[in-house]
């Protein structure tokens, strides 16, 4: 799509008056009004591509886009460029094994970025959206990087659903490119398959409900270290035997070791090791 949009797009994203995506470079002899300022977000392209398409009976999309942003900097004489990622998909996925055809959905999409992203050994983490105008608020979610937002993805908001005449559920993502540049020049170890078994063990906590994942999964592997090789959430619930405002969730652990087969002590004190920094640093306890 073209960098150069209308200033109109930001009102078409909800965008409010102060939205720093407003802050932009205008074009001194634009050919149009429809261009005549230097895009600060892939958005408006992507959604006009999938406008284009619906006015054509085209409505199971599934888009990409890699280009620049160009976003002014007090006292330089230049923008600053970044290059982003964007990705819009709406309509059916296909049919599944059971002849059902399923519209993709916010975790449909976050699958799709998290298998790119370990293609290309790099590490995301997920927390809630709670402030961007051109997404639904309760199906969103900010990108992270090393604990740096680097992005925003999720269901569009149905106000900028019906500016572009989008009448089905559709999920964006936009996010900087470069961030996955770290990660793809590294060179992926591997290691002889383990002679000693491994041990799992579940644990379920009742927490905060305003506690995100990515931090209960961060702390479980600080605390745990080398020893754990595999850690997964497998259950979450809220509902009447749990107090409100509260949550439980629940997660499986491997834990391993190269060099011999760990004792029931030593598995044991890592369990309780990861049992206690989760209630002490995350506010939560142990749900029996």
């Amino acid at each position: 799509t073209y960098a150069f949009i209308s200033q109109e797009s930001f009102d078409d994203l909800n965008l409010p008056a102060d939205h720093e995506y407003r802050q932009t470079v205008k074009i001194m002899n634009p050919l149009s009004e429809s261009q005549s300022v230097m895009r600060t977000t892939l958005l408006p392209g992507l959604l006009e591509t999938a406008q284009r398409n619906f006015r054509r009976s085209s409505r199971d999309l599934a888009l990409f886009e890699t280009g620049r942003v160009f976003r002014p900097e007090d006292g330089e004489p230049l923008p600053r460029e970044t290059g982003m990622l964007g990705m819009l998909l709406t309509g059916e996925k296909g049919r599944d094994w059971y002849g059902d055809t399923p519209e993709p959905d916010f975790f449909t999409l976050k699958g799709i970025l998290e298998t790119l992203a370990s293609s290309l050994n790099t590490e995301l983490a997920f927390e809630q959206e709670k402030d961007h105008p051109a997404l639904h608020p309760s199906r969103s979610a900010r990108i992270l990087l090393d604990g740096r937002v680097v992005g925003h993805m999720g269901e569009v908001h149905p106000q900028v659903l019906d500016a572009y005449d989008l009448g089905q559920r559709t999920l964006v993502l936009e996010m900087e490119a470069d961030a996955f540049l770290p990660g793809s020049v590294r060179v992926n170890m591997y290691h002889s398959l383990p002679r000693y078994p491994a041990v799992s063990r579940d644990i379920a906590f009742v927490i905060p409900v305003e506690v995100e994942n990515h931090r209960i999964m961060e702390t479980i592997a600080r605390v745990a270290g080398d020893k754990l090789v595999d850690y997964r959430l497998f259950d979450l619930y809220q509902g009447s035997q749990i107090a409100e405002g509260y949550k439980s969730i629940a997660y499986t652990l491997t834990y391993q070791s190269m060099e011999k087969t760990l004792t029931d002590e030593e598995v044991s004190g890592l369990h309780m090791a990861v049992q206690e920094a989760v209630e002490q640093q995350l506010g939560a306890r142990l749900r029996m």
